[in-house]
């Protein structure tokens, strides 16, 4: 298992990720609040991030072949009503079959030291109620600072 760091355009290509996608929207889906995996649109909405220094993205892949299994996008920058830069998991997904293979914090760890490369002061993670990444995150070292709440405006 290795993690290292890609382009949007190196990750959408990679041979598993279409598979990869479709679990992660599975899991991250919001009631009321479709998920739009149009990887144009996509591929879009993060250049201009990654134009811009605030976009990193990892990938977990195991050898041989290497075969894709998880990804962190992490975006990189200021935080105005704290005056510091921090980071933020914008996109964070380990499939379920990988795990207990300490992908998903190899994958926290790459995006901890760019972050801190960076100059962030933080990194904020968020996870679905309930979900696996909630129980993960405490035992990394995460605390719970704030809730997330969603109202549906449709």
């Amino acid at each position: 298992m290795y993690v290292t760091a890609l382009t949007f355009a190196d990750l959408s290509t990679q041979p598993g990720f279409p598979v990869l996608l479709e679990e992660y929207g599975e899991e991250c889906a919001i009631d009321s609040l479709p998920v739009n995996l149009d990887l144009n649109r996509i591929m879009s909405a993060y250049g201009a991030l990654a134009d811009a220094g605030m976009l990193h993205i990892f990938g977990a892949f195991v050898p041989p072949e290497p075969v894709l299994v998880g990804f962190l996008i992490t975006l990189v920058g200021p935080l105005p009503k704290y005056d510091y830069t921090v980071a933020a998991t914008e996109s964070f997904f380990v499939a379920s079959a990988h795990r207990s293979t300490g992908a998903g914090a190899r994958l926290l760890h790459a995006a901890e030291a760019c972050a801190r490369d960076a100059g962030a002061r933080g990194i904020l993670a968020s996870a679905p109620v309930g979900g696996p990444l909630s129980k993960v995150l405490p035992r990394s070292g995460y605390t719970l600072k704030d809730q997330v709440f969603y109202r549906s405006l449709a």
